[in-house]
């Protein structure tokens, strides 16, 4: 483990809110997002920090000021998380969601777009509140994986692509845990399972990959396995282990992925960094993780001297220790860490002084809250976490083979990947979905019905028409060897299936 930093002098210093990305935290006790942080005290008490523009206090206050001292909002709370644009969420005892502030991607969930300068209650029955930028994810007590917001690279999964979902939707089922941030999303089945899904542009999915646009994006991608706990970044992600070794991946700007470089380059699959971690915290282009035996480390972006070095400087390009007994640590443009013995310390842009970005650490007269600590009564997932017990079809890319539920069967054209989707056989699909099929050569159209839902589509057609719904494909249905292939979450989703994607075994699975 590193205990050196090298340091390279700032010659300017960053003043006052700057655009950023909502921050992530090892504890849902602190939430540290763009221009304001908040924290839960010991006894339930929300105290938040910083601008009030659109009522993200939750406080009635609605007037566009900048507040630098700590305000006191709602009680009864167990838990709370800053969004990018200026909204908050905030977990109560009794296991509601309510949220507040910003609301210009429906991110509130309330279904309208007006901002909320009070908290409104979104849903019931939830363990784990996050956000990311102008979208919550939340999960609830039965392992399913909901969100409303913004969902224009895929935050929402591709089902609700370019759209403001303005009501929650539900994403995964067999979750326990789940980290969110800036446009993307890393997920922790069950079985400790990692999957990941948004934004891949900078690899941040760790799925061998750095495009937005091909399948392993379409659904949650299996990253890696035995994962106790994860952190998403801007462009990166952070994951500890169950043996506590740490892992990183992603875009590296100024050394976060800790990964022996201070240069600019993209690891697009998990690598081990470090051992002996208890937790880990990723943020804008700043990392940080507390060890086995509590000592708290930190490395990278350090333009608000948010990793409160007693000089200014750009960044921090290796892995140097801060303090000693820490329980938590939540960092953006500012920092707020905690101590085993109720300690609460602050370093970062405003916060310790107004004006400039302060040298150092100061400790605030707060105790916050433990860490919320919560179950899920989810069934055990199976080998992909969009996928639980029930009837399940699988479909390996470029096999002739089509697996439902164990019985195999050949197919004539195997699954394919065409323009970044997958393409399955349409009749063999729907055969094993129970549904009968028909064909028209004349206005070459295939038509199926199961129950009282009729489904049809033409070759060359972007159009699926489910009763009397029209939905727009991707890719259309084309002819490949003779036999109709579709993009085959489309026809998933219009018998109300569940698609699932294995990234390491290139495996399409539909649970129904």
């Amino acid at each position: 483990m590193k205990k050196a930093i090298s340091l390279i002098l700032s010659t300017t210093m960053a003043m006052g809110f700057a655009t950023s990305v909502m921050a992530n935290s090892t504890t849902q006790s602190i939430g540290v997002g763009v221009n304001n942080l908040g924290f839960v005290t010991d006894d339930g008490q929300l105290v938040m920090w910083g601008r009030n523009e659109y009522g993200e206090f939750g406080n009635g206050v609605m007037d566009g000021s900048n507040y630098f001292d700590f305000t006191n909002s709602v009680k009864d709370v167990v838990a709370v998380v800053c969004g990018y644009y200026d909204s908050t969420a905030i977990l109560k005892s009794d296991g509601t969601m309510w949220t507040c502030g910003r609301n210009n991607s429906g991110q509130l969930g309330n279904g309208t777009r007006e901002d909320s300068s009070t908290f409104v209650k979104v849903a019931s029955d939830v363990v784990k509140i996050g956000a990311g930028e102008e979208y919550f994810i939340y999960l609830k007590k039965d392992g399913t994986l909901w969100g409303m917001g913004n969902s224009a690279e895929r935050q929402l999964l591709n089902k609700y692509e370019e759209t403001n979902v303005k009501t929650p939707v539900k994403l995964m089922e067999g979750v326990k845990d789940f980290s969110t941030y800036l446009r993307n999303t890393a997920v922790i089945t069950t079985n400790g399972d990692l999957y990941t899904f948004g934004a891949n542009v900078h690899g941040q999915l760790g799925v061998g990959s750095n495009s937005d646009s091909i399948d392993d994006v379409e659904q949650p991608a299996k990253v890696m396995s035995n994962v106790r706990s994860v952190s998403c970044g801007s462009e990166y992600m952070l994951a500890v282990k169950n043996d506590n070794t740490l892992w990183s991946w992603g875009t590296n700007v100024y050394a976060e992925l800790m990964n022996d470089s201070s240069e600019e380059h993209v690891i697009n699959s998990p690598k081990k960094v470090a051992d002996n971690v208890l937790k880990a915290c990723a943020s804008r282009h700043n990392s940080a993780y507390i060890t086995t035996d509590n000592q708290l480390y930190m490395v990278g972006e350090n333009l608000n001297n948010e990793l409160g070095l007693e000089k200014l400087y750009i960044r921090a390009t290796e892995v140097t220790k801060i303090a000693d007994n820490v329980k938590d640590v939540a960092i953006n443009q500012r920092t707020v860490y905690t101590t085993l013995d109720g300690k609460t310390y602050t370093a970062g842009s405003q916060i310790n002084s107004i004006g400039y970005a302060s040298k150092g650490w100061k400790e605030q007269p707060y105790k916050i809250a433990d860490e919320h600590k919560y179950t899920v009564n989810a069934t055990t997932s199976s080998d992909n976490s969009s996928v639980q017990t029930g009837n399940l079809i699988t479909l390996q890319i470029g096999s002739n083979i089509l697996t439902n539920n164990g019985k195999d069967t050949t197919i004539d054209v195997p699954a394919q990947i065409i323009n970044g989707r997958t393409m399955v056989p349409l009749r063999a699909i729907f055969e094993a979905l129970g549904a009968d099929v028909q064909w028209d050569g004349t206005t070459q159209t295939v038509s199926s019905s199961k129950g009282s839902t009729n489904v049809s589509l033409q070759i060359n057609s972007t159009e699926l028409h489910k009763n009397s719904e029209t939905k727009t494909l991707d890719v259309p249905a084309q002819l490949v060897e003779g036999r109709t292939l579709v993009p085959v979450r489309a026809i998933a989703e219009a018998y109300d299936c569940t698609v699932g994607w294995d990234s390491e075994t290139k495996t399409v699975s539909v649970k129904y």
